[in-house]
């Protein structure tokens, strides 16, 4: 259900090329959605850290093209090339520092950086997260927004303790040709009052259409 959601909330609508950021163990939850992709006939490019994952994916002749990818390091598409981007549980592993060599701050700004740049002005991407505490998503949050990135926190089901779901909706600048694209709403009734991670999606939020404002009043 979260891939599907993801893959709505990418307001994806034309046949252009997606591009889809996923981890090893989203396999299963990458099938459902590049069956989805290919149903509604847009081209795609996968992304992934692990190099078995890609040849189980080669194995079941998937129709979009596989890279072999740590998203900590950025990646070097052409500017413009997607017209919208979809994760499921890929973003919040960038928060922890595996290695010795890895600086979460640097890593989550490759990646929403190399992002931004690879999407066509206007588009937006759809990021299914799992936050450990409000500390990471803020962290996300911080990240997108000094990337270039409008838009919010959308939470599913927040009174839920099993169906609570966290989608950072992300706008890449504001096409002049497009009218003005609303938040996606959220699944399962308001949000319970005075939790932290609500509240720093909240402020997130806020944070995000502060500055989207902005660019609209700039692009006119």
């Amino acid at each position: 259900m979260g891939i599907r959601r993801a893959a709505r909330r990418s307001a994806l609508r034309t046949r252009a090329p997606v591009l889809h950021a996923r981890v090893a163990r989203a396999l299963v939850l990458t099938c459902c959605l590049t069956d989805e992709l290919a149903d509604a006939g847009h081209a795609w490019v996968g992304l992934d850290i692990s190099r078995s994952m890609l040849e189980v994916a080669v194995g079941r002749e998937v129709e979009g093209d596989v890279l072999l990818s740590d998203l900590g390091q950025g990646f070097g598409f052409r500017p413009g090339s997607f017209d919208g981007a979809i994760s499921v549980s890929a973003l919040q592993w960038l928060c922890y520092n595996d290695r010795s060599e890895h600086r979460s701050g640097r890593r989550l700004t490759a990646f929403f950086s190399s992002l931004y740049r690879s999407l066509r002005r206007g588009a937006r991407a759809a990021l299914q997260v799992y936050p450990e505490d409000a500390e990471q998503l803020e962290m996300m949050t911080t990240a997108a927004l000094r990337c270039g990135f409008t838009g919010g926190v959308v939470v599913d089901f927040p009174n839920s303790t099993k169906a609570k779901k966290y989608y950072l909706c992300l706008f890449a600048g504001v096409d002049p040709d497009a009218t003005r694209r609303a938040m996606p709403a959220a699944r399962g009734g308001a949000a319970a009052a005075g939790g932290d991670d609500d509240a720093a999606a909240a402020a997130a939020t806020a944070a995000f259409e502060g500055r989207r404002e902005h660019a609209a009043r700039r692009g006119r």
